[in-house]
């Protein structure tokens, strides 16, 4: 087993830092670290999961993005920002694209960074889910 830090938390080494795990007595894993961390292990955990159940159906695509807005009834508004090369002048550039997520038990606020994950349509414009919460003055509370 690889070394524990003084929290019981295992330290994992990704391309875009350290994060660490926590695995639950029920099972449940927690990750804590920079966003790009967090997503890169979350990325690798499901494609393991999922080939250990042998699924066959397409991935649903995850994504990381920041809370605008959560005043209506178990859905927020998350905003999601990706880095995209200009095809001409090689300079990034910020793209930002907004997603309507159902949050069943209404834990997200504004700010907060969340995970969230493609499913069947839950109504007219929602089509994904909280799956995790990661947030600065509460550390973390999520369903990986």
């Amino acid at each position: 087993m690889a070394d524990t830090d003084s929290d019981g938390r295992r330290p994992v080494e990704t391309p875009q830092g350290t994060a660490y795990l926590e695995i639950g007595a029920d099972g449940s894993v927690h990750i804590q670290g920079p966003p790009e961390a967090v997503r890169y292990i979350n990325d690798h955990l499901q494609r393991a999961i999922a080939q250990a159940r042998g699924d066959r159906r397409p991935r649903r695509r995850v994504l990381t993005g920041r809370v605008i807005k959560n005043k209506m009834t178990k859905t927020v508004v998350v905003q999601v920002t990706r880095r995209v090369r200009h095809r001409r002048y090689g300079k990034y550039v910020e793209r930002r694209k907004t997603y309507m997520a159902h949050d069943e038990h209404e834990e997200c606020k504004v700010d907060d960074v969340v995970v969230i994950q493609e499913c069947r349509p839950l109504s007219r414009h929602k089509r994904h889910r909280v799956v995790s919460i990661y947030s600065q003055e509460r550390g973390m509370a999520g369903r990986p």
